[in-house]
């Protein structure tokens, strides 16, 4: 599987991720939405996560690393090869 990682700004995101209220590092979005879906502290979770909701939605999702601030997306033909137990 490979994870697209692209460099951005936090306030270029769109998708708050500078808040306050988000309290894990690693921030799962639906692709270029406004309100995250869960956050964690591992991003071994964040993309095993991002990996099922590609897969079962069909949708490109995003992983964006807070401390960082880069974003990996994942592709749903990515899901759908994965193995994710």
């Amino acid at each position: 599987m490979k994870t697209n990682a692209v460099e951005i700004e936090a306030a270029a995101t769109g998708n708050n991720a500078a808040d306050e209220s988000v309290r894990g590092r690693f921030i799962v979005f639906v692709a270029g939405g406004k309100r995250p879906i869960v956050s964690f502290e591992n991003y071994k979770r964040a993309e095993r996560l991002a990996l099922c909701f590609a897969g079962l939605t069909n949708v490109r999702m995003e992983v964006f690393d807070s401390l960082k601030e880069i974003c990996y997306f994942i592709e749903p033909s990515e899901a759908k090869g994965s193995l994710i137990h």
